[in-house]
């Protein structure tokens, strides 16, 4: 448990360096300045509390009439300040809080978006959830952290206050509080230390019964068509119940635990007066000092009895602070891609693959072997067969992001060549974001209206508010409309290569006919993966991916001549059957 404390504390603390170092650090400081002073406040206006409480206890006990009005006037202004000292310091404390944590999702957010982190975390299966660890996590992370450093900073300030009061009472108060403290610290270490394992789990299954209910959502009309529900509310139940058992595991823990801290608390207020009271009966202290002993006691106390008192807070932090750094390292460790045999070389006058071998991921099964091909500026090539998992991951390859194979990819650069994945770019964001991305070009809004006539889209965008709507796209677009608009991405970005994942069924002939044809005239060249019964009439050769390993490619050679090429021993010629069908 220490280890695992004193690990997050480091964390917190670099975390916290690098706020006080960021472009925030003046806002920062001058919030923690305010806290700190504040601080102070309270801690001398805690300790002129005692002395007060002091003579207005000993004034009742003496029946001093005018002693007691008097006491019990500063008494009032004393409450008076602190509640308003209280009011301020909680303000800025929230405030605080707020900048810091708007600092690190904004920190996370810019790692896991750059040089597409995001999609290289997914191979890591340690990371589950990032973007609840981004937001709840964050969330509960920056409130944990000050809270806790704030409390042990008042603790620590309220101590030193106290120590004075104590020691001028009589010094076997002090004695007795550090050594009540100690025993009480590692009592609560020993009854609570499973706590941290199973806040981690805890987050974790809670995440995970969160993403299921979002994936139920997301794929609402899969799972009513398929009559799918049955199933899924199967998988629902057992995340709820891992959910409650693990949860029932924290419960049990706790109540142990709280056996012994609310016996821990409630002694506190008996031990001062266990050694006050008989010093007050013999006649050596006044009645009040007994009062303010119970006090002092206490306070002192708590700068010393943090671990009893906090211990929950304190195995949540932990487990909080042990996901956040999981995905911080994972982010950084994802920086670049994995090592990998596959070389992208950039040239923005073609597309070419020297001898490329892929292999699955997971099994490391063949996909491709040795395939070479090499598509110009003005060619186009469809990628077709029976292998779509070969299909996918040439796309992935080509866009970067396949490790596992071997071979030479040559390609144009980022604003050369783009990509249209199988699925479209749908985000809660405004049409025109989507529409422009991360291009260098700024099309205007003539040219971007042009682009969605011709495409076939622009009265669907109108319908939903025109190109600066902030719509999420399955919600309001058909999927013809979502597959068109992520052409007419391209059609603005002006590359001088397009490779299409799946050319699917989403779009009828004649808008697979329109959006070919304004290809060509955009002088975009086209590498499709799809159907070669509806798409071989609009480009001008097939590579057929046989399985295995092994391919084929039909049509005109890169020099213009009718050639066949095909690759790894034993492939078959293409053949198709009496329906023309690939064979």
């Amino acid at each position: 448990m220490i280890g695992t404390q004193n690990r997050a504390w480091t964390r917190s603390l670099r975390t916290i360096q690098l706020f006080f170092s960021s472009d925030l650090r003046w806002r920062a400081i001058a919030w923690f300045a305010s806290l700190l002073t504040l601080l102070l406040s309270l801690s001398l206006l805690n300790v002129v509390n005692s002395y007060v409480g002091r003579d207005f206890m000993t004034s009742i006990s003496d029946r001093k009439w005018r002693d007691f009005r008097f006491y019990a006037a500063v008494y009032v202004m004393v409450f008076a300040l602190s509640t308003i000292m209280a009011a301020f310091y909680r303000f800025s404390e929230e405030r605080l809080r707020l900048l810091w944590r708007g600092w690190l999702t904004r920190l996370l957010i810019d790692l896991y978006m750059s040089r597409d982190r995001f999609y290289r975390l997914k191979a890591r299966d340690e990371v589950d959830n990032p973007d609840e660890r981004i937001t709840e996590d964050v969330k509960s992370y920056t409130q944990t952290t000050l809270s806790f450093f704030l409390m042990t900073l008042n603790a620590g300030i309220t101590s030193l206050a106290f120590l004075g009061v104590l020691w001028s009472i009589t010094p076997l108060l002090v004695l007795a509080a550090l050594l009540y403290a100690a025993v009480g610290s590692a009592m609560t270490v020993f009854l609570g230390r499973p706590l941290v394992v199973l806040d981690n789990l805890q987050l974790q299954k809670e995440a995970d019964l969160r993403y299921h209910l979002i994936q139920t959502r997301e794929t609402a009309e899969a799972i009513a068509t398929t009559g799918a529900s049955r199933t899924v509310r199967d998988c629902l139940r057992a995340r709820l119940a891992d959910v409650v058992a693990n949860n029932k595991r924290i419960i049990e823990v706790t109540r142990n635990l709280g056996f012994f801290t609310n016996g821990y608390n409630y002694l506190t207020q008996i031990i001062p007066l266990v050694i006050v009271a008989p010093m007050y009966m013999l006649g050596r202290v006044e009645f009040g000092v007994v009062t303010q002993s119970a006090m002092a006691f206490s306070a002192f106390l708590s700068g010393f009895s943090l671990i009893v008192t906090q211990f929950e807070t304190l195995s949540s932090f932990a487990a909080v602070t042990t996901r956040l750094d999981t995905i911080a390292e994972a982010l950084e460790q994802s920086r670049t891609a994995a090592s990998s045999a596959i070389q992208v070389v950039t040239d923005e006058s073609r597309v070419a693959f020297e001898d490329l071998s892929l292999r699955s991921r997971h099994e490391h099964r063949p996909l491709l072997d040795g395939l070479s091909l090499e598509v110009k500026h003005g060619g186009s090539l469809l990628i077709a067969g029976p292998d779509s998992a070969a299909e996918s991951a040439l796309f992935l390859a080509t866009a970067g992001f396949w490790e596992s194979g071997r071979g030479r990819i040559v390609r144009p650069g980022p604003e050369g060549m783009a990509f249209v994945p199988n699925r479209p770019l749908t985000i809660r964001c405004s049409l025109r974001s989507q529409l422009v991305g991360a291009s260098t070009r700024h099309p205007s809004d003539d040219e971007i209206g042009r682009v969605l006539e011709r495409i076939g889209v622009a009265a669907a965008v109108l319908r939903v508010g025109g190109i600066d709507a902030e719509v999420l796209g399955p919600s309001v677009l058909s999927p013809s409309d979502l597959r068109l608009l992520d052409f007419a991405r391209v059609l603005l970005a002006a590359p001088r290569f397009v490779f299409i994942d799946r050319m699917g069924a989403e779009l009828n002939a004649e808008q697979v006919e329109n959006v070919y044809r304004l290809f060509r005239e955009a002088a975009i060249s086209v590498i499709s993966i799809g159907d070669p019964h509806r798409l071989e009439g609009y480009h001008d050769r097939v590579l057929l991916i046989l399985g295995e390993g092994r391919w084929q490619v039909d049509g005109p050679g890169p020099d213009g001549p009718d050639a066949a090429a095909a690759g790894a021993a034993g492939s078959e010629p293409l053949v198709t059957d009496a329906a023309g069908g690939l064979a």
